[in-house]
């Protein structure tokens, strides 16, 4: 009788597992569906972002904290400074 009643067990603990397994999935499809893009946030002390759709081109923070779109990865465009040098207009 344990024997029969654990092999039904069984069968029933997989059956839960996959159908649970189906709903998580099912979820994360709707969930991924629905969220929107975030966006792109340069932060202070880190290097500047590859903008997406735009080659060349990368989001830079700067002294204050505003976001810089610059043709340029050099860290030091944002502050006025092309590859270590000070910029000379």
């Amino acid at each position: 009788m344990t024997s029969d009643a654990n092999d039904y067990a069984a069968t029933l603990g997989r059956s839960l597992a996959t159908q649970r397994a189906a709903e998580e999935r099912r979820i994360a499809h709707a969930r991924a569906a629905t969220n929107l893009p975030h966006q792109l946030q340069a932060t202070p002390g880190w290097p500047p972002i590859a903008i997406p759709g735009q080659p060349g081109w990368f989001r830079h923070c700067g002294t204050t904290g505003e976001q810089l779109d610059l043709p340029t990865a050099d860290p030091g465009a944002a502050h006025g400074r092309f590859n270590g040098q000070e910029a000379t207009a």
